[in-house]
Parts: C-alpha cells; structure tokens; sequence
C-alpha cells in the first residue's frame, strides 16, 4: 500500500472513530465530581451552590421514573434533614464518563446498616450540567459492587 492510500485510511479510521468517543474526565474535576465531594463534606451550601435554581432529583427503578425533588429550596430541605438524621455514610466515584453536558458515573455508597455493621452498595447515576450547574440528576437502582 502507498504512503497516500495509507494517510488517507489513517484519517478515514480517526473520523469515523469520533464520532463514538466519549470523554474519560480525568484532567480537571468537574461540577458533579465537586458535588459528591460536598455529599462527603455533608456541605449542604457547597451543594446547593452547584445546582440550578430548577434542579430535578430523579430516581429510576425498573420502569418507573420517580422526580424525588424538584427545586433548589427543596433539596436543601432534604440535604438538612437527611445529614442531620442519617447514619453517617460516603460516597466514591468508581467510573465517570462524559458526553456534552451529560456526566455517566457508577457510585458506590459507603455506610454502616442498623447494626453498625460496613456495608457498600452501587448505583449509575447521570449527572446533566448546563452553564457549570447541575441541572438534572438520574439516580438508578442501586447494585452490588464490582470486585
């Protein structure tokens, strides 16, 4: 094969590609990174602070798509409750992807059950930012952990 059929393969091969990229975040710490950072803190201000005004909280179960919350003032009136009368428990981030402004990540929530016992458990969840706020957030059902 010629040195121009081989560039103009190696280009074709690169285009084609784009278009099924999706972005590892790696190099910068993005909105939703800093919000499960805040969970971590139990730093309802920080979180507020990162999400619209008209924020969704969404859970997903099955077929079912539940909007938990729905408003800035509302989900600082669930972060309160729940620090202030929930076990403590933390949150890591095991895989984050990003395509446009949708954030893909699987998290896995770190807590103790009622007898005080480490459990862990897993869930994807979507973040979707616009202008550097958080605008949407899909919750899945959680899952055991990969090993």
């Amino acid at each position: 094969m010629n040195k121009q059929a081989l560039m103009w393969l190696m280009l074709f091969l690169l285009a084609a590609c784009q278009r099924h990229i999706y972005v590892s975040v790696s190099d910068s710490v993005s909105v939703p990174e800093q919000f499960v950072d805040a969970y971590n803190q139990k730093d309802t201000a920080a979180m507020v602070g990162m999400v619209a005004d008209d924020v969704r909280y969404m859970f997903i179960s099955g077929d079912q798509l539940f909007t938990e919350i729905k408003g800035k003032a509302k989900l600082t009136t669930y972060l309160n409750g729940f620090f202030a009368n929930s076990t403590p428990s933390t949150s890591e981030i095991l895989m984050h992807t990003r395509s446009g402004d949708f954030h893909q990540m699987i998290e896995k929530a770190h807590f103790q059950d009622k007898n005080g016992q480490p459990k862990s458990q897993c869930s994807a969840v979507v973040y979707q930012t616009e202008d550097q706020k958080i605008n949407n957030i899909w919750y899945f059902d959680s899952h055991a952990c990969p090993e």
